[in-house]
């Protein structure tokens, strides 16, 4: 599959490595997902250890996207709710109850990204908590050489790339309470009592200054 300036992908329907349909034909998967990261524009990534879908060879250890694709996908692109970086665009969460609403595995891409959510409340004067938690974890990682080699990689660790931080908007958009108490890596909870309106109330995650990307959970 070529880099997102052609896009195509080109499957060799004579290679018997397909023939095998075991796991839902998890071969066949996994090619197609790596050649669809390339159109994605992604590279290769080393070290060759069955870890990652964009290593440079096949493996069935896993199916799908990994974790370091995750990040490099949505660092070109964007999670799944771009665009909601103002209240216009801001992701609906409805109106808010008892029980936990969860977004799970959206980032910050890059400096100019910020994420909105909005949501209402049933009643005045509700306690709303809000935790947004770094997702990461410590790996090697590397590009593959000019000869094909694969490098060794070195540790990369993705849960401190950025600072999150969050804030709570009222409905025309000013801050009613915001927080950043913890470093790169740390769980940031905001609790705040809000006041006769039901909304709509904004939560936005800002990152700082780092041109990088930083996956989380809103909840």
């Amino acid at each position: 599959n070529f880099f997102p300036t052609v896009g195509d992908m080109v499957i060799d329907t004579n290679d018997t490595f397909f023939n095998d349909t075991s796991n839902d034909s998890l071969k066949f998967r996994n090619v197609v997902s790596h050649e669809h990261g390339h159109g994605l524009g992604l590279s290769h990534v080393c070290p060759i250890n069955q870890s990652k879908l964009m290593e440079p060879f096949v493996s069935t250890a896993f199916d799908g996207p990994q974790h370091d694709d995750i990040l490099g996908g949505q660092r070109q692109h964007g999670d799944v709710l771009e665009p909601n970086d103002t209240t216009a665009t801001a992701s609906p969460l409805g109106t808010l109850s008892t029980t936990a609403t969860t977004v799970n595995l959206v980032s910050l891409d890059g400096t100019s990204d910020v994420d909105l959510f909005q949501f209402n409340t049933a009643g005045a004067n509700t306690q709303v908590s809000v935790t947004v938690t770094p997702i990461g974890e410590t790996y090697l990682e590397g590009p593959q050489n000019a000869g094909g080699s694969c490098s060794a990689g070195s540790n990369f660790n993705s849960l401190i790339i950025r600072d999150l931080s969050v804030e709570l908007l009222d409905v025309n958009g000013a801050t009613l309470a915001s927080v950043n108490a913890q470093g790169a890596g740390g769980a940031e909870t905001l609790i705040h009592t809000t006041g006769t309106s039901t909304g709509p109330y904004s939560v936005r995650v800002v990152g700082d200054a780092t041109d990088s990307i930083q996956l989380y959970d809103l909840a």
